[in-house]
């Protein structure tokens, strides 16, 4: 899948919304009204670039029309908020033990021995054997063997197995779609003209 290339995450602005879904499993379609309600959190991302020179903004524009195909593809993107709120834990972390799909907690390992804090509420994540992006909600501290409890929310989508990895920080990938049908660029025809670049993104993790 792909991922969109860093030079394009010169970012002037990012923001989120936190969105909660009500759909009927293996169906076509759904009635909020009469559906089995089974809540499916997603994020929003707004991403608005610094003013690119117009080579690199068609450059950019020309990734996405390829990459997203209106709303229908999926691709990747690198955690944008990892230069806003960077943890201080620079280990690879992994769970200790498996958790079980809507678990709001899990044992993990590998932590600096005694670290203080080691993720800020607020951190996203996401494990190793599913895309969807977590948000940790407790800071944890770990104990001299390296191990710590990580509290996050929304509960686990999926079962987690023991050992798996936890990719926070620039390692975190949020697996998104356009939330645009159109992908568009007004170009100036003004010698040196830069302008900033608007994608908005919807989370695909589930």
């Amino acid at each position: 899948m792909a991922i969109l290339p860093n030079k394009f995450l010169s970012l002037r602005e990012c923001s989120f919304d936190s969105m909660d879904e009500t759909y009927l499993p293996n169906a076509k379609s759904y009635n909020r009204a009469t559906a089995k309600k089974v809540f499916a959190q997603l994020f929003d991302l707004d991403l608005v670039t610094v003013r690119f020179d117009m080579a690199t903004a068609f450059e950019l524009v020309s990734w996405l029309i390829d990459n997203a195909a209106g709303t229908h593809g999926t691709f990747q993107v690198q955690n944008p908020f990892n230069s806003v709120l960077p943890p201080l834990e620079t280990n690879a972390i992994n769970t200790r033990t498996s958790i079980s799909q809507h678990a709001k907690s899990v044992p993990a390992e590998n932590f600096t021995s005694m670290i203080t804090g080691a993720l800020k509420p607020g951190t996203f994540f996401n494990f190793g054997n599913h895309p969807k992006v977590y948000m940790v909600t407790n800071s944890p501290n770990a104990n001299a063997s390296g191990q710590s409890t990580i509290n996050f929310t929304p509960g686990v989508y999926q079962d987690v197995p023991a050992g798996t990895p936890i990719n926070f920080g620039a390692n975190c990938l949020f697996q998104v779609s356009s939330k645009a049908d159109v992908q568009s660029l007004t170009a100036s025809v003004s010698s040196g003209r830069r302008t900033p670049i608007t994608i908005p993104v919807r989370e695909r993790g589930n």
